[in-house]
């Protein structure tokens, strides 16, 4: 299972945040982050952010209606988080991530806070829930306030990532 954790980490070694909220193009983000941090020997973070103005916001897939307790969804959400990585990128890759999720009034302001201190952050193209992608006035504007270089991976299909396209 990948590595939960509530802070930003500690080690020495340089972070590569990806926002993954479960949908092809953000599993394909994460699939470049660990492409990427083989190259440069970095750490992953992979950050869901969970919109604070939106209560029932959940990872693609997952219902969380019934839920009223935000500390639940967040669990939730880290454990819906966690799952997908390793449907993703199968084990032995998935203990390599760290997995974050972020309470935040934005996707753009959450994936900021996450990469305050990061070398790199990584999002994908799609329309997931949540992701940078969609089509919301001023999203990849939002991502203004974020202090390290961005790389937007295109979409893709899921089964060119697993075959490493697109990681060269």
């Amino acid at each position: 299972m990948p590595q939960q954790s509530s802070a930003y980490g500690t080690s020495d070694r340089p972070v590569i945040v990806v926002g993954v909220d479960g949908s092809a193009s953000s599993l394909g983000a994460l699939h470049w982050a660990l492409a990427e941090s083989d190259r440069c020997d970095a750490t992953v973070r992979a950050a869901f952010v969970f919109p604070c103005h939106e209560p029932t916001a959940t990872l693609e897939g997952m219902s969380a209606t019934d839920l009223s307790d935000e500390l639940s969804i967040v669990q939730l959400a880290g454990d819906e988080l966690a799952r997908a990585i390793r449907r993703s990128v199968g084990e032995p890759a998935a203990q390599r991530v760290v997995t974050v999720v972020i309470p935040a009034e934005s996707t753009p302001k959450g994936l900021a806070q996450a990469a305050v201190k990061a070398q790199l952050l990584v999002v994908g193209t799609g329309r997931g829930r949540g992701s940078i992608g969609q089509a919301e006035h001023g999203a990849i504007a939002g991502l203004s306030d974020v202090h390290c270089p961005v790389v937007v991976v295109p979409s893709a299909e899921p089964a060119a990532f697993a075959a490493g396209v697109g990681s060269d």
